[in-house]
């Protein structure tokens, strides 16, 4: 058995604490980080040992108070991280804080510099993985964790980042011009309720809250989606605190708009109201419930267009790959088409070229079969539609070369008119030609497999 003294001796446990702080700009959050150089130059958050009698939060605030030059005030827990500083392990405890208004940095021997930055730009500066996954956590930026991975994930990262911004700028601005004009119409309409001595108190005040978290989750999380979800909550909220004869004008004006809608919806909408119109009284449940269904199919429409705009990305995004692809190896593909020589698939470039138009075949087929926001389409069948597209345009390489392979074994002439064949006589323009066809159109890579069966004795 082995003896209490023969066991080896552990470093002590080090014990620290920090912050993630928070400084709200007009656009953003932004949060602290600064560059040590006590040990090497590292970006980090603020952190520091724990002192004898002070409690983690206290050693928090102190070292966020001596590194950035901030008083702050702690919102929440942030999370922990763990690692070895030499050969004592170490566990560092941080919170979440928003900065006081009086933060003055100054630069000392140990901390060089202050910088607020976005989480995502936080996630490329800092130092230690730890803190980036403990960023990348809390602000929701988990994919973004990986953007020092090769260069065209980064390119694919960046193009989508720009082409999101650029879309949704629009909708951005009419979300927050329908915010601040609801909330006017809830104060008139408010002041109305009161003066006919109507109003339902925690209704509006239920409203308002909603009408709150919906500007929230515009400017400070960016989600437009959810920032509609929590608007269309408020305005129904406001529907129990009217009278009979405003929840009739407002069933009215509903069963109207229920025109737009399709099939159970339709349907389920005129169950609800369709009695106002023979003068029977409606309760403010059944125009709650019928603003639902309203309101449920606009989210669904909306996210089906987010689906639609996240495919068109993606056709544009390979587009513009191809389009480097050509200007980059331009020279290159231009050999291929201006040799005289019939050039064979072991050439490196002619094997290139044949997986490079296959690929562009696909792409232009997958343009063309785009889908449209004006079909009754489901959304689980156009999410399907977007993991088809990428199917299609990858299987667009193997199918050229399958075919480009088939036409050169000698049963190509029963693909295509032998007569062109024999006139092109197999040229570069020919083979590559038939690459991009293969890339289009799965019928002819089926049609030359059968051929190819049938071929085998």
């Amino acid at each position: 058995m082995t003896s209490v003294e023969s066991a080896p001796v552990c470093a002590k446990l080090i014990i620290a604490a920090g912050g993630i702080v928070e400084k709200q700009t007009r656009q953003e959050v932004r949060i602290a980080v600064i560059l040590r150089d006590r040990y090497g130059e590292e970006w980090a958050l603020p952190k520091g040992k724990q002192e004898e009698g002070e409690s983690l939060e206290e050693t928090a605030l102190r070292e966020v108070m001596e590194e950035t030059g901030c008083p702050a005030m702690i919102t929440g827990f942030a999370g922990t991280g763990s690692y070895y500083h030499g050969n004592a392990p170490k566990a560092v405890f941080f919170w979440k804080m928003i900065a006081g208004e009086e933060c003055r940095f100054t630069p000392s021997k140990e901390i060089k510099k202050l910088e607020w930055l976005t989480p995502r730009e936080a996630l490329s500066r800092l130092t230690h993985n730890e803190e980036k996954k403990l960023v990348a956590g809390i602000y929701h930026q988990e994919n973004d964790i990986d953007l020092y991975l090769p260069t065209f994930s980064r390119f694919c990262t960046t193009a989508k980042l720009i082409f999101t911004r650029i879309s949704s700028m629009h909708r951005r601005q009419r979300l927050s011009a329908t915010i601040g004009s609801y909330a006017m119409e809830l104060d008139c309409r408010e002041n109305v309720f009161r003066a006919r001595q109507t109003c339902c108190t925690p209704c509006i005040a239920e409203a308002r809250s909603a009408l709150h978290q919906a500007r929230l989750a515009l400017d400070r999380q960016g989600d437009i989606d959810k920032g509609w979800k929590y608007l269309f909550a408020a305005q129904r909220m406001e529907v129990f605190s009217m009278d009979q004869a405003q929840l009739r004008s407002k069933a009215i004006v509903m069963l109207n708009e229920s025109e737009k809608l399709t099939g159970w919806r339709k349907e389920s909408v005129g169950d609800l109201l369709g009695q106002v119109e023979s003068g029977a009284a409606i309760t403010a449940d059944d125009v709650y419930q019928a603003a639902l269904i309203i309101d449920e199919h606009y989210m669904n429409q909306a996210y089906k267009d987010g689906l639609l705009r996240t495919h068109i990305m993606i056709l544009a995004l390979v587009l513009l790959a191809e389009i480097g692809f050509v200007t980059r190896y331009f020279s290159q593909i231009k050999s291929v088409f201006s040799s005289t020589a019939e050039l064979a698939l072991t050439d490196n470039w002619m094997f290139i070229a044949v997986m490079f138009f296959g690929l562009l075949g696909g792409t232009v087929s997958a343009v063309l079969s785009a889908p449209s926001t004006t079909r009754s389409t489901r959304v689980p069948e156009m999410a399907n539609t977007i993991r088809v597209t990428l199917l299609r345009i990858l299987m667009g390489m193997a199918s050229a070369l399958l075919i480009v392979m088939i036409v050169k074994s000698g049963i190509g002439g029963q693909l295509f008119n032998k007569e062109i064949i024999d006139k092109l006589e197999k040229t570069n323009y020919f083979l590559l030609l038939t690459a991009f066809v293969a890339g289009f159109s799965e019928r002819l890579v089926l049609r030359s497999i059968r051929l190819f069966v049938d071929k085998k004795p």
